[in-house]
């Protein structure tokens, strides 16, 4: 019996070292190679960095592709702009090349987690030292 208690005793650390690893190792959602050659090409990105979270959501005729990460950027102080941002394609079209980029207020995960989805904070696009238009 102490040989018994003794073995579980020892091997309780090793049973609890593999459960967080096994829990800390996830397979990260992809982001779609269509999704990320539009964000690029609308943020004038270089590349996508360090995605903190990627939340896809369907909701009637849209389909939703929110996104937290650095873009590597030139017009941004810094050489990685962090930030969130949703893009928004028609549930028909088959890749998100034609896809609507829409700036956030609230966190991504807030805005398409809710139901419905919070169009109201869905904002156009337009880079953070972008000048505004001339008037006429």
């Amino acid at each position: 019996m102490a040989s018994f208690v003794k073995r579980v005793v020892v091997n309780i650390p090793l049973v609890c070292l593999v459960l967080v690893y096994a829990c800390a190792v996830q397979v990260a959602p992809e982001l779609p190679p269509s999704a990320k050659q539009r964000l690029a090409t609308l943020l004038e990105a270089k590349d996508i960095r360090d995605v903190d979270f990627l939340i896809y959501r369907r909701e009637s005729a849209f389909d939703y592709l929110g996104i937290q990460a650095g873009f590597e950027v030139a017009w941004w102080w810094e050489s990685v702009f962090r930030h969130g941002y949703v893009l928004r394609k028609n549930h028909s079209d088959t890749d998100w090349s034609k896809a609507e980029l829409f700036d956030v207020r609230l966190s991504v995960l807030t805005v398409l987690s809710g139901f419905p989805v919070l169009e109201n904070e869905l904002l156009p696009w337009k880079r953070p030292n972008q000048p505004l238009e001339p008037t006429k």
